[in-house]
């Protein structure tokens, strides 16, 4: 899925107490036909799982751990990658903890950020293929080129870098402001940035690569803090942002906006909730959103699903409300597309559940985990919807997700 700042989770509350075994109940529900969750493999890890990637095409996973005195051993600070059928391709011990990471789309080249501010480069062998001292949050695109954005902890006046495959330095974009957040299109083509005085800048990198000098096409001051911003592919790509009110007990005062390629914004939808992550479909017509209702007393979380006219209108579809007693911090939500282009939404309104949700139909199933999860992602190999999820115990769980007739 596209990545922001908020997405990257490398630190994570944990509650209760830990269960040193994995037990995550198989679900079997019907919805509106037989829904199959079913887990295929459990795998234990060196340590907590603190950061997850998938790569897009071979469904591989990128798996970032830490040290934790609960963890059975203690744990270890490390980076592996896992292959689509849950088998060990490599696992590397850290003096530093991962502080971001990516992963390509074929899975030949993971890049992480460590917290001794250096950027590595590893190979499908497990082998350096180069390493350079910076910090910033890297994105593998699919020539193998990283594009490698500064957050509030890096240089303030660059926005992004970008290296080449042996880890030449090809491009420093320079930048007037903090960056709050920024997201990628599924092609590749099209940049949004995110700055803290409510700045959104739309940029094109004038190709399928950023070999290609990179434009600014458009920039727009909103009103209010930016929480979150999405940007969708093509040559007339369209920007959604999610924004709040910067007043003194506007924590539910939230709002949808989005942004064309001409610069032309959209009236804002009020939210009526607390919102605090989107996420665009693989065809970028669909937005979810997820927060919600917050007291000192009660939590509700919310999943809003929009669809995306052609003009860039956000249409309200559904809401999905859920009363939790907790949630897990961070974590965001997901389209799942199941064979046939059937989309679902998925979310984690607390920390021992999860959603699946068609807000089309209007029609949800829960997946219980036990212990609690901690943050989790999504995939598709051949043909089939993946759930991964990782656990507080430092285990891995991989579910599959199939519906008779190839439809949730």
């Amino acid at each position: 899925m596209p990545i922001s700042g908020q997405k990257h989770l490398n630190s994570l509350g944990k509650s209760g107490l830990r269960i040193a075994a994995a037990i995550v109940a198989l679900h079997v529900v019907s919805w509106p036909c037989q829904t199959e969750a079913k887990i295929i493999a459990k795998r234990p890890m060196n340590g907590l799982v603190i950061d997850l990637d998938v790569a897009r095409k071979s469904g591989d996973l990128l798996v970032a751990t830490r040290s934790d005195p609960e963890i059975p051993g203690g744990g270890k600070n490390g980076i592996s990658l896992i292959s689509s059928a849950a088998k060990l391709i490599w696992k590397k011990n850290l003096n530093w903890q991962v502080r971001a990471q990516s992963i390509s789309p074929d899975g030949t080249l993971a890049v992480i950020s460590t917290y001794d501010g250096k950027l590595t480069a590893i190979g499908r062998q497990g082998r350096t293929v180069w390493e350079t001292e910076e910090t910033c949050r890297p994105y593998v695109l699919k020539n193998l080129s990283v594009f490698c954005y500064h957050d509030e902890d890096s240089a303030p006046d660059i926005a992004f870098d970008w290296f080449d495959k042996s880890g030449k330095k090809k491009l420093s974009f320079p930048i007037i402001g903090d960056i709050l957040a920024f997201a990628i299109s599924t092609d590749e083509r099209n940049l949004a940035l995110a700055l803290t005085d409510g700045r959104v800048i739309l940029l094109e990198n004038g190709g399928t690569s950023l070999k290609s000098s990179v434009r600014a096409l458009v920039q727009k001051t909103l009103p209010g803090e930016i929480l979150d911003i999405a940007v969708g592919s093509g040559t007339s790509p369209i920007v959604t942002v999610i924004s709040r009110d910067k007043k003194p007990g506007a924590v539910n005062q939230t709002q949808l906006a989005t942004l064309d390629h001409s610069g032309k914004l959209s009236s804002p939808v009020a939210l009526g909730f607390a919102a605090e992550q989107l996420e665009l479909s693989g065809t970028a017509n669909h937005l979810l959103i997820r927060g919600g209702h917050r007291s000192k007393s009660d939590h509700v979380a919310v999943l809003a699903a929009f669809e995306i006219s052609v003009d860039g209108t956000p249409l309200a579809r559904a809401t999905l409300k859920k009363r939790a007693e907790s949630r897990i911090p961070g974590v965001g939500p997901a389209w799942m597309e199941f064979p046939g282009g059937d989309k679902v939404a998925l979310g984690a309104p607390c920390p021992d559940c999860f959603l699946l949700w068609d807000p089309f139909r209007n029609k949800s199933f829960e997946i219980p985990v036990r212990p609690e999860a901690t943050l989790f992602r999504t995939s598709r190999v051949r043909a089939k919807a993946r759930l991964i999820i990782a656990l507080d115990n430092g285990h891995l769980v991989i579910y599959e997700l199939s519906t008779p007739g190839e439809r949730p």
